[in-house]
């Protein structure tokens, strides 16, 4: 495998996912920023998925593409929330690229490191992960209490499956569809993010950690309930432990 391989090696088409949730206020800095980004993406389509927002999310997010995007994109709806791992589900079965990319829309991760997690995709990787925990990756200005929510599970997985993965919970990914097919979450919220994380790991794929920088939010709120959340992971964890997980092969 080549990490360094250029993207320009990567002449597919490729899924750019970003699901929204009540993110109006972010919304014209996420598509000015993905502006210039999904230009350097061979075959990009921008998949946003509107997740029942209140707040006008979904008509913005149209307006905003029209003028901004050049390339082609879709603004897909869920009439009520049905959370994130629907999301990302609804824009797979909506999409059809070769590679799938998720990105946060409150940009806690910038926008153009998805042109790198598709080089590592175009240098043998089937799964490329950005990482703040890997070494070089880096944070700044998240909420101490979700860095070591976050850095204890990491660690658990790790343990668990004696993996050199880092970071399990960074929803920032470039994956083959191929792969993604069989990892996509069933868990809802951002336990399905992990979960399908532990799907490829348990499918042997070649899994490449880029090493990125999390920011904490500037926009918006996050959804995320710090103590049922921790709740789900011991669950999740116990089942894998366990080898209880579902057998996708």
């Amino acid at each position: 495998m080549n990490p360094t391989r250029p993207l320009q090696d990567w002449p597919r088409s490729t899924d750019v996912v970003v699901p929204l949730y009540e993110e109006a206020e972010g919304l014209p800095l996420l598509v000015d920023a993905l502006g210039p980004v999904l230009e350097q993406i061979p075959g990009a389509t921008l998949l946003l998925v509107d997740d029942g927002s209140r707040d006008g999310s979904a008509d913005l997010a149209e307006k905003l593409c029209r003028a901004r995007i050049r390339g082609p994109w879709k603004v897909l709806r869920h009439r009520s929330n049905h959370g994130l791992s629907q999301a990302l589900r609804t824009a797979f079965s909506a999409g059809d690229g070769e590679a799938v990319c998720w990105l946060d829309a409150d940009l806690s991760y910038e926008a153009s490191v998805l042109p790198r997690l598709l080089a590592a995709l175009a240098g043998g990787a089937d799964l490329a992960l950005a990482s703040p925990y890997a070494p070089g990756g880096r944070t700044e200005g998240v909420p101490p209490f979700r860095l070591l929510l976050s850095r204890g599970l990491s660690r658990s997985y790790r343990l668990l499956y004696s993996q050199q993965i880092h970071t399990w919970s960074s929803m920032v990914r470039a994956w083959r569809r191929s792969l993604l097919a069989g990892c996509m979450p069933e868990r809802e919220g951002h336990l399905g993010v992990v979960e399908s994380l532990v799907h490829a790991v348990e499918r042997q794929a070649t899994i490449v950690e880029l090493p990125a920088c999390l920011r904490g939010r500037v926009a918006g709120r996050s959804g995320l309930k710090v103590l049922p959340a921790v709740c789900r992971h011991l669950g999740l964890l116990r089942e894998a432990s366990l080898g209880r997980m579902e057998n996708r092969a």
